[in-house]
């Protein structure tokens, strides 16, 4: 049975590959039926397996919700700005920001994490993991709105990023890429990449 029925009957599905998931509660959502409707179904099912979709279900997914950063150098953590300006490269959302020491890249999720940990990479493809001091639990931070000061921080210093990677206008490199990973108590993680433009 694939994903989308089993979604709606509340049984048990199948993975493409053959593997018995556990039942699933019943989705009354309808932009499911729409999926079905339009033939959608089976192949979302084939696209996602049993973890991913239980992921989902239990939020077990990072969102990144921006970047804040110190418009004047040596800004207090309540002081600093979100950064109105971004694209995308890809998949991957970027902001721009002054690194004035460093900048606050901001992520959540449904189902609050224990851990986080990250790498930057700039364009040149030479790769850094951050510190544990580059790590900022909920609460325990100034950064932003009341939703803010319940996200993690991942802080990204200027001076470090500069002294190990390509980063700057003067260095033909004007963008790094953070992919952070959230892990849960019960053994499960989830990776996203967000981006820096040097402003």
């Amino acid at each position: 049975m694939d994903f989308a029925t089993a979604f709606l009957t509340g049984k048990r599905a199948r993975t493409p590959g053959g593997r018995l998931c556990g039942k699933l509660r019943p989705m009354r959502s309808g932009l499911l039926i729409v999926a079905l409707a339009s033939g959608l179904g089976p192949s979302l099912g084939f696209g996602l397996g049993c973890t991913a979709m239980s992921q989902n279900i239990k939020g077990q997914e990072l969102s990144y919700r921006g970047t804040w950063y110190c418009e004047k150098q040596g800004c207090a953590e309540s002081d600093m700005v979100a950064s109105r300006r971004g694209g995308k490269n890809g998949e991957v959302r970027f902001h721009s920001a002054k690194l004035n020491p460093r900048a606050a890249m901001v992520f959540t999720a449904a189902a609050p994490f224990s851990r986080l940990e990250a790498t930057v990479t700039d364009c040149a493809g030479t790769a850094v993991a951050l510190p544990e001091e580059a790590f900022r639990a909920p609460g325990s931070h100034d950064v932003g709105d009341s939703a803010v000061h319940e996200s993690w921080l991942i802080l990204v210093d200027g001076p470090v990023m500069r002294e190990h990677l390509k980063f700057g206008a003067d260095t033909g490199c004007d963008t790094i890429e953070v992919a952070a990973t959230a892990h849960w108590d019960d053994g499960r993680s989830f990776t996203l990449r967000a981006g820096i433009k040097s402003q």
